[in-house]
């Protein structure tokens, strides 16, 4: 009992720690790559269309309501792209009853 107690406060300190090193500015992150530093994509959540002010190019943003993928941004704006996918109708049952669906005969070895 005393080692759970002691493994829950020191999960609980980590994790107090971590959220509290994040920052609203370092939401834009920076990585070097090669020795340069490259600007990274972030993919904005919201309802409805983004703004055309939103996010920078390269950016992602999922609309929750429609089900819509936006991005990555341009500097002509935002395009779309449906992560639903379109409704198909049913195959029709094409095989008949006793049909093998072979239209070979076997390999002899």
């Amino acid at each position: 009992m005393k080692t759970l107690l002691i493994v829950s406060a020191s999960f609980l300190c980590l994790s107090s720690l971590i959220l509290a090193s994040c920052k609203k500015d370092d939401a834009q992150d920076l990585q070097k790559i090669g020795g340069q530093t490259v600007q990274t994509s972030i993919t904005h959540v919201g309802e409805g269309k983004p703004s055309p002010e939103l996010g920078n190019t390269g950016d992602y943003y999922y609309d929750q309501t429609t089900g819509y993928m936006y991005g990555p941004k341009t500097g002509a704006g935002w395009t779309t792209l449906s992560l639903k996918g379109s409704r198909h109708k049913k195959p029709k049952d094409t095989n008949t009853p006793g049909n093998t669906g072979l239209t070979h005969a076997p390999h002899d070895r």
